[in-house]
């Protein structure tokens, strides 16, 4: 199995494409109009955070995360930063 799957892959599962990506496969199956795209494996999202430092980064902040739910969002890992400035794998 390869990186990407089709918009409405029957195997665009939880585990395959994560819950966006299944969601929207299924509603794709089903006929509904979906937006434009398709599913990245979750495989390619484990390698591109493997291969580009963004896991590190990820688990060092952590710690800084971990506090009650209810602290403003101060506890929540942004993830978006550094999986935006890393460079995509060829």
């Amino acid at each position: 199995m390869g990186f990407v799957l089709s918009s409405d892959a029957a195997a665009a599962t939880l585990d395959m494409a994560g819950g966006e990506g299944a969601a929207l496969s299924e509603l794709a199956r089903a006929g509904l109009r979906v937006p434009g795209g398709f599913p990245v494996t979750t495989a390619a999202y484990q390698e591109f955070v493997a291969s580009t430092g963004v896991a590190e980064r990820i688990r060092a902040e952590l710690p800084a995360a971990s506090g009650p739910d209810d602290d403003g969002g101060r506890g929540t890992v942004d993830v978006l930063e550094p999986a935006a400035a890393a460079p995509v794998p060829a």
